[in-house]
C-alpha cells in the first residue's frame, strides 16, 4: 500500500513492502529505509566504479575479507531482530529478514538446510546485487559476494552459537544468477583471515622492495664501473691532448696552456672524487641496512599495534620518499626548535630526541599530521626503523645526483679538450665555452664566490674555440685569484652591433694604477712566486687579436677589475685559416 502525504513544505511519499517502511522526501531529496537515512545506487556503473578500483589496487583476496569484515559488523543486531520481532524461530526470522532486505535489491534468500545440532546450514541467494554488479566483468576480475558472505558468517555464528565459516559457490547463469553459502563450524574467523592476508601482502611488498633494492644496487655498481672507465678514458684523452698541444703551439703558449690544463685536471679529479665518494658512501649505507629490512617490517608491525598506526607509519615512509631539501647546521637547528615547539604542545614525550630523529629524516612542515603517530610510547624505535628504509631511498637519490654531477663534469672536460678540426676555425657559441669553464672551475667558485651570469643567447661565432676557452679560463682564474676566493664574479655576454661583447667583472682589490700599463707584458705577474707564469693575459690578448677582436682591462685599486673582450662573428682576414675552409655554419 502506498501513502502520499501533503505538507506545507512539500510532499512525502511512504510505502511499506515486506514489513519494510520506506519514505521518500522529494523536497529534501532524501530516502529512509527502516527509519534510517539511505541512498540508491546503480550496481553498474555507480557501485562498480566505486568498488572495482579498490579491488584492483589491493587484490581480490584481501578486498573480499575487508568487505566481509565490514559487513559482519552489526550482524548481532540483525540476529536479535530475527529472533525477537521477525519470527518465532531463527529460520522463520532469517527468511523474514531476507524478504525485508530483498526490497533493497539484495536478492531473494532461501534456507534449504539448517541443522542447529550439527552446526550446518545452506543459504541460497538468487540474483544478489554483488553478482549483478559484476555481470559484465571478465571472469578473472570478479571477486564474488564478500558483502553477503560477511553477513552470513556473522548471523550464523550467532544463530549456531559457535564460530562459523561459509564457503561460497557461484552459479552464473545468463538469466538467473545465484550464490550458495555452505555454513559450517570453523576455527577460522574473518579477523584472523584479515590479519593473515595483510601479513602476506606486507611480505610480498617486502620481497618487492628487496628486489628493487637489489636491482638498484646492481645499477650503482654498474654506474661505479662506468665512472671508473670514464676516468680512465679522461686520463687517456688528457694525455693525448697534452701531446697535441706541445706539437701545435709555440713554447710560451705551450707552457701556459699545459699549466692551465694541469690545474683543470687537478680540479676535475677533485670534483669527480666527490661524487665517487658519495656513491661509495650511499652504497655502504644501503648495504648496512639492507639485511635488516625484513626484520624491520616485522618489528614495525609489532610496534604499530593498530591498523591506524600501521597506516600512519606507512604514510610517513611514503612521505620520506620525496626529494629532501638540504639544510645546513643553522637551518637544522632552527627546524629542530620548531619541531620541539609542536611536539611539546602535542604532549609528546622525549621531545628533543624525537625532534632530532625528524630532522635527520628530513621531515619538514605539516608536523601536526604525524602527531597521532609521534605520541606512541615507542616512537623512537618506530622512527629508527622508518629511518633505515629512508636510508635506502635517500642513498639511491644521492647516487643519482652524484652520477649526474660526474657526467656533467666529464662532458664539460670533453668539450674543453675538444680540438678544432684539422686546425680550421669552426662555428661555436661563446656562452657554451664560458659555461664549460665555469663548470670545470666549480671547485674554486662554490665556497665563497657568488657568480652572476647575464648571458644572452647569441648566434654562433666562427673561430678556434679551444683557444677562446683558454681566454675564458685565464680571465676567470685571474678574477678568482684577485678575490682571494671570496667575492662576486659577474659575467655578461651581449650583442654589440655585429660583434659580441664579453665582460668579466670581479670585486677583488683591483690593480694599482702604476702597474696597469704592464699587465700585458710577457712574464709580468702580480701573483706570488710560483703561483703564475705571467703569460695568461699576454696569450689571451694574442688569441683575441688573432680572431679580429679586442681585449681591454679597466681596474681601480680597492674596487675591482673589469675585462672587456669584443669578438667579431666572422673571421674574415684570418690568413692561417681562410673562411672558405671553415666548417659550414650550423
Amino acid at each position: 500500500m502506498t501513502n502520499v502525504l501533503s505538507t506545507s513544505a512539500g510532499r512525502v511519499h511512504q510505502i511499506e513492502l515486506n514489513r519494510v517502511p520506506i519514505e521518500f522526501d522529494l523536497d529534501r531529496g532524501t530516502l529512509s529505509f527502516f527509519g534510517l537515512s539511505s541512498a540508491l545506487f546503480w550496481t553498474d556503473p555507480s557501485l562498480l566504479r566505486l568498488l572495482q578500483p579498490l579491488a584492483d589496487e589491493i587484490g581480490p583476496r584481501l578486498f573480499r575479507i575487508l568487505v566481509a569484515h565490514s559487513s559482519s559488523l552489526g550482524t548481532d543486531e540483525d540476529y536479535h531482530q530475527m529472533v525477537t520481532s521477525l519470527g518465532d524461530t531463527f529460520p522463520e526470522g532469517f527468511l523474514a529478514w531476507g524478504e525485508a532486505v530483498a526490497v533493497a535489491g539484495w536478492g531473494r534468500f532461501e534456507l534449504p538446510v539448517f541443522d542447529a545440532e550439527r552446526g550446518l546450514a545452506t543459504v541460497v541467494i538468487q540474483n544478489p546485487w554483488e553478482l549483478e554488479m559484476q555481470r559484465n566483468l571478465e571472469p578473472e576480475q570478479r571477486y564474488g559476494c564478500p558483502f553477503l558472505m560477511g553477513k552470513v558468517i556473522g548471523i550464523f555464528t550467532h544463530a549456531l552459537g559457535t564460530n562459523c565459516w561459509a564457503d561460497e559457490s557461484l552459479h552464473l547463469e545468463p538469466d538467473a544468477q545465484r550464490v550458495t553459502f555452505s555454513v559450517y563450524p570453523s576455527a577460522k574467523t574473518i579477523p584472523t583471515e584479515l590479519a593473515r592476508l595483510r601479513r602476506e601482502r606486507m611480505q610480498a611488498r617486502e620481497r618487492q622492495l628487496a628486489e628493487e633494492v637489489e636491482a638498484k644496487t646492481a645499477e650503482l655498481l654498474d654506474a661505479q664501473r662506468r665512472l671508473e672507465r670514464y676516468s680512465s678514458e679522461l686520463e687517456r684523452r688528457v694525455d693525448e691532448r697534452t701531446h697535441e698541444l706541445r706539437q701545435a703551439h709555440s713554447r710560451l703558449v705551450q707552457a701556459e696552456r699545459i699549466a692551465v690544463l694541469g690545474q683543470l685536471v687537478a680540479g676535475v679529479a677533485h670534483e669527480i672524487n666527490n661524487p665517487l665518494g658519495a656513491i661509495n658512501g650511499a652504497a655502504q649505507s644501503v648495504q648496512e641496512v639492507l639485511g635488516s629490512l625484513p626484520r624491520d617490517w616485522t618489528a614495525l608491525e609489532r610496534l604499530c599495534v593498530s591498523p591506524e598506526q600501521q597506516a600512519r607509519a606507512m604514510a610517513l615512509l611514503e612521505r620520506l620518499n620525496r626529494p629532501r631539501e638540504f639544510l645546513d647546521f643553522r637551518e637544522r637547528r632552527k627546524q629542530k626548535a620548531q619541531h620541539v615547539e609542536v611536539l611539546t604542545r602535542a604532549g609528546v614525550e622525549q621531545t628533543a630526541a624525537v625532534a632530532d630523529r625528524l630532522v635527520q629524516l628530513g621531515l619538514q612542515g605539516d608536523l601536526e599530521r604525524w602527531v597521532p603517530l609521534l605520541t606512541e610510547p615507542r616512537i623512537l624505535e618506530i622512527l629508527d626503523i622508518v629511518g633505515r628504509f629512508a636510508t635506502v631511498v635517500g642513498g639511491i637519490a644521492d647516487v643519482s645526483q652524484a652520477v649526474e654531477r660526474a657526467s656533467k663534469i666529464v662532458f664539460s672536460l670533453s668539450r674543453y679538450t675538444h680540438q678544432d678540426s684539422e686546425g680550421r676555425p669552426t662555428w661555436g657559441r661563446i656562452e657554451e665555452g664560458i659555461e664549460t669553464v665555469l663548470t670545470l672551475y666549480h671547485h674554486l667558485l662554490k665556497y665563497g664566490i657568488d657568480v652572476e651570469r647575464e648571458l644572452e643567447s647569441l648566434p654562433p661565432v666562427l673561430g678556434f674555440h679551444d683557444e677562446l676557452n683558454q681566454v675564458w679560463t685565464n680571465l676567470i682564474q685571474n678574477a678568482v685569484h684577485a678575490m682571494a676566493g671570496r667575492g662576486r664574479l659577474r659575467i655578461r655576454l651581449r650583442a654589440a652591433g655585429d660583434r659580441q661583447h664579453v665582460t668579466i667583472e670581479d670585486s677583488g682589490e683591483g690593480i694599482p694604477e702604476a702597474l696597469l700599463g704592464r699587465i700585458f707584458e710577457p712574464f709580468f705577474t702580480t701573483k706570488a712566486a710560483g703561483e703564475g707564469t705571467g703569460l695568461g693575459l699576454s696569450i689571451s690578448r694574442e688569441i683575441v687579436v688573432k680572431h679580429g677582436g679586442t681585449l681591454d682591462v679597466d681596474s681601480r685599486s680597492g674596487v675591482g677589475t673589469t675585462v672587456h673582450v669584443v669578438l667579431p662573428r666572422a673571421m674574415a682576414g684570418l690568413g692561417a685559416a681562410p673562411a672558405e675552409h671553415a666548417e659550414i655554419e650550423p
